[in-house]
């Protein structure tokens, strides 16, 4: 328990030492950053459109019956 104070307390007084120059720098953005925002986006496009294939799926399939019994 006293760990987690104590990382706590760290965490809270770093947040409050920051300064708005510590906003603005630059240094540090690598390609591991930007594989990471490729990652999140692949595994939620992935996720998304797995949940909506479903959805898409069945819908396109009512359009295709309502126009089965329209032609005569």
């Amino acid at each position: 328990m006293q760990k987690l104070y104590t990382q706590v307390s760290l965490a809270v007084a770093r947040a409050l030492t920051l300064s708005r120059d510590d906003f603005k720098r630059e240094e540090g953005q690598g390609a591991t950053e930007y594989a990471m925002v490729i990652g999140f986006l692949v595994i939620t496009l992935t996720v998304t459109i797995g949940a909506l294939g479903v959805s898409i799926g069945d819908f396109l399939g009512k359009v295709g019956a309502a126009l089965d019994g329209l032609t005569p």
